[in-house]
């Protein structure tokens, strides 16, 4: 799934889980939305 691909990606940029979650879930509302 591109979710978990994101969160991995984002794991190297973020130290926290819940950035990483948000990060994932922002990216892929600016696809929906964009």
């Amino acid at each position: 799934m591109k979710l978990f691909s994101i969160v991995r990606k984002r794991g190297a940029d973020y130290k926290s889980s819940e950035e990483v979650l948000l990060g994932g879930v922002l990216e892929i509302a600016d696809d929906i939305i964009g």
